[in-house]
């Protein structure tokens, strides 16, 4: 350890105390000044010349940049954690017929719900209909039966316009996942202003019949569906793709195909 007195001689007012200590050499290197029985610190920057080149960085300007740090990573954090919101999206309304692990159920009430993030909805088309789909955790709640999951793999929320196969101003908004060109699941049919933002959309049920869906209660199948359900959900307002030519429908509106019958009220 060495006096360093060029050091001393150019350094700020608050370092030029006694009791200094120099870290290190004077050959053009960092060296540390430090005040004895404080928690101050300088540190000199030195030229070829053994004169200061930089300013000193007290142990009250090192507190500040500390702070300013800190605040700087809350604002960062907080952003990416508004970015990552974590939004339900429901659909319910109408009753289903069918069975649960072979045990049946008839005008039976149900719920889907689904956690998910509004900026994880992957763009894409079916039947040339402009769609927003995410794979997530669903889980389905039945009349008369304990809440279970849909396990088929990329099941989850989706919202479609289908104005260019139905009429303007109309979607699907439900809980499916993709088969080829065909959707598998259910969902309401009704007004649909646009893809983006709080959605919700209220109309005629309907669902894939005579299909097996697995779940954590054991195989699922629909085999009719009746009255409106309401799906609600929120989707991010980035573009998605514009609808291409009509397609024909095959079997199902929107691809779900073999459609379940609808009962008509008596």
């Amino acid at each position: 350890m060495a006096i360093c007195p060029a050091a001393s001689q150019h350094i700020w007012p608050e370092c030029a105390k006694a009791d200094k200590v120099c870290l290190g050499s004077t050959d053009g290197k960092i060296d540390l000044t430090k005040k004895s029985g404080t928690a101050m610190f300088c540190f000199c920057i030195l030229g070829d010349d053994g004169l200061m080149e930089y300013p000193v960085f007290t142990g009250v300007f090192i507190m500040g940049f500390r702070l300013l740090s800190c605040f700087l990573l809350s604002c960062v954090l907080m952003v990416s954690s508004a970015h990552a919101a974590v939004v339900t999206y429901t659909l319910s309304g109408g009753t289903i017929d069918g069975t649960l692990d072979g045990v049946s159920f008839t005008g039976a009430n149900f719920t889907i719900t689904a956690d998910a993030d509004p900026s994880n909805f992957v763009p894409g088309t079916v039947f040339g209909a402009p769609l927003l789909s995410q794979p997530a955790v669903s889980t389905m709640t039945i009349d008369g039966f304990a809440s279970f999951q849909i396990t088929n793999a990329n099941f989850g929320p989706f919202l479609a316009d289908v104005a260019n196969l139905v009429g303007p101003g109309i979607g699907y908004g439900g809980f499916a996942f993709p088969e080829g060109e065909l959707l598998r699941g259910i969902a309401a049919i009704g007004p649909l202003s646009s893809l983006s933002s709080n959605v919700t959309v209220t109309g005629a049920l309907e669902g894939t019949a005579d299909f097996t869906f697995t779940t954590t209660a054991g195989d699922l199948i629909f085999t009719s569906v009746s009255g409106n359900g309401t799906f609600n959900g929120e989707f991010p307002s980035s573009a998605v793709p514009e609808p291409t030519s009509m397609a024909i429908f095959g079997l199902g509106a929107l691809g779900m195909a073999y459609r379940a019958r609808r009962k008509s009220k008596a």
